[in-house]
């Protein structure tokens, strides 16, 4: 371990000479090119300084060839970067406050990062680009026992996004390749804080009636124990309806082993209170309305909160694709058919199973090498 890198992430290291970057509303940094467009850097062509990204000004990086003289020519095919300026690994770190209490537990959720990253928590590597990769991956690490009282550092040392070598974003044909290839931090990086027993992952399925007059649903909410001991609680899953009106609520007693994390699961048969008789549905953009249901889930321990999932929202809607048989234009015919139920959620990964998580981290820096 470099103590150089140590450094990088232990709080009072001086990033004042760091690009100063704005996560944007969802709480994620974004990429290298978003943090020198931040902060006006044109590397190619000072004279254009400070440049922009608005969207009625000559000064844009968008105006006429503003993006060919910041970054050079554009890459034409998929694969390493090609850019000097951005085939190296990049830092990206931030200072926060947990706050712990006793008995709390601290988890680190990644979400989202184009390329691949080594992860430091307060100079203690608890990941390297060997795990951390992909921008629709999620990944959970113990902090508890690195957290500080008062200040605490993350830092990310993100190597180059390369679609031909990892599991990462592309980009099509017809659209030109970013001169960083998306390297960057794709959504929030997050601080998981709970109680002894946790929840996360709360989400929806759904079995719609053909004429889509009802749904079943099913509620899934995995729980871990995060004490030395054995923990019992009760998990509470509350469906609500778009616009108001009577919500549905769910509950079951669970007991878990020291360490332990389960699955929960509400099935209709069991609680039948999660057919819903004449859903409000989701339908296609110009095809109707998006309605969407909140699933609130939480446990309890001892008569008090012990952690509460984010809010999750999901569509009602099953949506069948089909397949025509061979013609002309399709000689050969298509592929095979599937069904596939719509639910959208406010996760990192809109209509994916995601990881569910808190409290976004603040401020970041970053620099280039």
């Amino acid at each position: 371990m470099s103590p150089e890198l140590a450094m990088i992430s232990a709080p009072g290291f001086d990033a004042s000479s760091w690009l100063p970057v704005t996560a944007d509303d969802a709480g994620a940094v974004g990429t290298e090119v978003e943090a020198l467009l931040q902060n006006g850097v044109c590397p190619d062509d000072p004279s254009l300084e400070p440049i922009n990204q608005s969207t009625d000004s000559q000064s844009s990086v968008f105006y006429s060839n503003n993006m060919q003289l910041c970054f050079g020519n554009p890459q034409t095919s998929i694969g390493a970067d090609s850019n000097p300026l951005f085939d190296v690994p990049w830092w990206f770190r931030t200072d926060f406050t947990a706050s712990l209490r006793s008995g709390q537990d601290a988890k680190l959720v990644i979400n989202g990062v184009v390329g691949q990253a080594d992860v430091w928590v307060n100079g203690t590597e608890v990941a390297t680009e060997a795990t951390v990769e992909g921008d629709y991956t999620s990944y959970t690490f113990d902090v508890t026992n690195l957290l500080n009282a008062g200040t605490n550092s993350l830092a990310l040392e993100i190597y180059p996004s390369n679609p031909n070598a990892m599991f990462t974003l592309d980009d099509v044909d017809w659209n030109q390749i970013p001169p960083d290839n998306n390297t960057g931090v794709q959504f929030p990086i997050q601080l998981h804080v709970s109680d002894a027993l946790g929840i996360s992952n709360s989400y929806v399925t759904q079995d719609d009636a053909p004429d889509l007059s009802s749904a079943a649903l099913t509620v899934h909410a995995d729980v871990t124990n995060n004490a030395p001991s054995p923990q019992a609680g009760l998990v509470t899953a509350v469906i609500s309806p778009p616009g108001g009106g009577r919500s549905v609520s769910v509950s079951k007693l669970v007991t878990l082993a020291a360490g332990a994390s389960r699955t929960v699961t509400f099935r209709p048969s069991a609680f039948p209170q999660l057919v819903i008789n004449h859903p409000q549905l989701w339908w296609p953009y110009q095809m109707g309305g998006q309605p969407l249901y909140t699933l609130s889930a939480s446990v309890a321990a001892g008569g008090s909160i012990s952690d509460t999932a984010p809010a999750v929202t999901f569509g009602i809607r099953s949506v069948t694709t089909y397949l025509t048989a061979p013609s002309s234009q399709e000689p050969d015919g298509p592929g095979s058919s599937r069904s596939t139920a719509c639910r959208s959620t406010t996760g990192p990964a809109a209509g994916r199973r995601t990881c569910s998580c808190t409290t976004p981290l603040p401020t970041w820096r970053t620099r280039s090498p």
